[in-house]
């Protein structure tokens, strides 16, 4: 069984898509909707500008 994820999106202006998450009560911080969890916010924006220069681009919304 999965554990209940309590997500909080941070305010303010994020440059990169950095997740707050609380798991049973602990503070970690995500890079993306999926990928390794950390304890530091410094290391998740560490992985995303890594994977933004390897290439990465947001996918443009489509229009309906």
């Amino acid at each position: 069984m999965q554990p209940k994820l309590n997500v909080f999106i941070l305010e303010g202006d994020i440059k990169m898509p950095v997740r707050k998450l609380t798991v049973n009560g602990e503070t970690f911080y995500q890079w993306g909707v999926s990928g390794k969890m950390y304890k530091k916010r410094e290391q998740a924006e560490a992985q995303g500008y890594a994977i933004e220069q390897q290439g990465y681009k947001k996918k443009p919304k489509s229009k309906r």
